[in-house]
C-alpha cells in the first residue's frame, strides 16, 4: 500500500487489527491517549491486506479532545512474505536433510551388519542425489572387492589342499622307497654272507 493510498482512505476503512487487537478497541485505546506502536494489518479497498510497521497516535486540541488519529508507518508486506517464504524453504530443506540422514543411517546399519547389497533405491531430492549415487557406488565397489577376496581365498584353499595332497603322496612314495631300500640292503647282506660262506668253503677245498 503506497502512501497515497493510505492518505486517500479513511483509517476506519483500512484498519482491520493490530497485533491481534480488535480495530474498534485499538482506536478507542489510541483516542484515550495511549499510542500504539507495532504491526498493523490494514485492509485495502480491493479486499487484499497489507502489513504496516508503524504507530498510531492521537492528536488532540487544546481542550484535550481528539482531533485526528495519525498513522505513521511503512508497508512491510513484501519483506514479511519473503521472510515467510525463506522460513518455509528452510523447513523444506531441513526436512529433506532429515530424510537423507535417515536413509543413510538405515543403509549404513545394514552394511555394518554384513549386507553388501545395502544400496539406497529411493532417489534423493536435488543435489542430495549425487550423495546417494556416490554411496551406492562405494557399496558396489566394496561388494566387488569382497567377492574378489572370497574367490582368492577359495583358490588359495584349493591350491593348499593340492599341495598337501601332493606332499602326502610324496611322503608315501618316500616311505615305500625306504622300505624297498631296507629290503635290498637285507638281501645284499644275505648275498654277502653267502659269498663269504662260498669263499670259505672254496678255501677249505
Amino acid at each position: 500500500m503506497s502512501e497515497g493510498e493510505l492518505a486517500a482512505m479513511n483509517l476506519g476503512d483500512i484498519l482491520a487489527n493490530a497485533d491481534g487487537q480488535d480495530a474498534k478497541a485499538l482506536l478507542r485505546t489510541v483516542r484515550n491517549g495511549e499510542a500504539h506502536t507495532g504491526r498493523i494489518v490494514a485492509a485495502k479497498r480491493n479486499g487484499a491486506t497489507v502489513l504496516i510497521d508503524g504507530s498510531l497516535t492521537c492528536v488532540k486540541d487544546t481542550d484535550g479532545s481528539p482531533m485526528r488519529i495519525v498513522l505513521i508507518g511503512r508497508d512491510v508486506t513484501a519483506s514479511e512474505e519473503s521472510l515467510a517464504a525463506a522460513r518455509a524453504e528452510a523447513e523444506r530443506t531441513q526436512q529433506k536433510q532429515g530424510e537423507v540422514v535417515d536413509a543413510l543411517r538405515v543403509a549404513l546399519n545394514r552394511l555394518s551388519s554384513g549386507d553388501l547389497m545395502a544400496a539406497i533405491g529411493t532417489p534423493f531430492d536435488g543435489t542430495y542425489e549425487d550423495l546417494r549415487k556416490d554411496y551406492n557406488k562405494a557399496v558396489e565397489n566394496l561388494a566387488r572387492a569382497m567377492t574378489e577376496i572370497v574367490e582368492s581365498s577359495e583358490r588359495i584353499h584349493n591350491e593348499a589342499r593340492d599341495i598337501s595332497s601332493t606332499a602326502e603322496g610324496l611322503s608315501r612314495r618316500t616311505e615305500s622307497t625306504a622300505a624297498t631300500l631296507e629290503e635290498t640292503a637285507a638281501a645284499l647282506d644275505e648275498l654277502t654272507a653267502s659269498v663269504k660262506d662260498a669263499a670259505s668253503g672254496a678255501s677249505e677245498a
